[in-house]
């Protein structure tokens, strides 16, 4: 059964069920040789580093990355060194399951992944990146913010700043999908600005179709939040985060941290 994002009544995402056919089941295990141009794939590690388990806390989800597939085995992801190209072998030996999402309307997938190869050699934008979880929250919660929360206020600054700051040569993982897919016409202008889509935000607001998983194991360790994963091996349908990581953790593992 697929499970779709719903929020409960403090505003926090929750996993609810979702209408589904009983002939049509879910897609499985794919080849990397039936990807297309254009195909979104969010990556998550069975034993990330601080840094995806950062993102991962902060962001309510299994996902911690995201690259946009250009066709020969190849794929555009901004990593701590900057935007690049990668391997897709590679990204299956970094990571543990990658769902793989295609835009299945109207638009010319081909101006989306243009636009990602001339993003290669751009830098990666680590304040954006740290400052992320604030302006998700503020998008997010748009119009039911606290009046007394200082989390509120923090999140309303992010997004304040981030919508009257200069635009810089640089990005980060989702933010790069985001951008390539606004340059076709899937996403808005806003949704450039405010940059606050994670790799969750791709797999579970349904733009995009799910076409099955990618991950060198034939039987890969599941994220229990996997929001695709086998239903038998899903045990929690809410986000329990571990203890929160500070804000300055956060930005210190986005500006110093080493690994992708």
């Amino acid at each position: 059964m697929p499970y779709a994002v719903d929020f409960d009544q403090h505003g926090n995402e929750i996993y609810v069920p979702a209408i589904t056919f009983p002939d049509d089941p879910p897609p499985g295990r794919i080849d990397a040789s039936s990807l297309r141009p254009g195909d979104i794939l969010v990556w998550y590690s069975a034993d990330p580093d601080q840094l995806h388990t950062t993102i991962r806390e902060l962001t309510n989800g299994a996902y911690s990355h995201a690259a946009i597939y250009i066709g020969q085995g190849q794929a555009i992801d901004a990593g701590l060194n900057g935007i690049e190209e990668s391997s897709v072998k590679g990204l299956m030996n970094d990571f543990e399951v990658a769902n793989v999402l295609r835009w299945e309307g109207e638009h010319d997938i081909a101006i989306a992944v243009a636009h990602a190869k001339s993003m290669r050699g751009q830098k990666y934008a680590r304040l954006d990146a740290a400052l992320l979880p604030l302006r998700r929250r503020a998008v997010k919660r748009r119009g039911k913010l606290r009046f007394f929360s200082k989390k509120d206020w923090l999140a309303r600054l992010a997004l304040f700043a981030r919508r009257h700051s200069l635009r810089s040569n640089s990005t980060f993982c989702s933010q790069l999908i985001v951008e390539c897919y606004a340059a076709c016409g899937v996403y808005h202008d806003r949704d450039v600005v405010e940059a606050a889509v994670s790799p969750n935000d791709l797999v579970t607001e349904g733009h995009f179709v799910y076409k099955g998983y990618l991950s060198k194991e034939t039987e890969p360790v599941f994220h229990l939040l996997d929001v695709n994963a086998p239903l038998s091996r899903r045990k929690s349908l809410t986000w329990r985060p571990s203890p929160r990581p500070s804000l300055l953790r956060v930005v210190a593992s986005a500006i110093w941290g080493q690994k992708r």
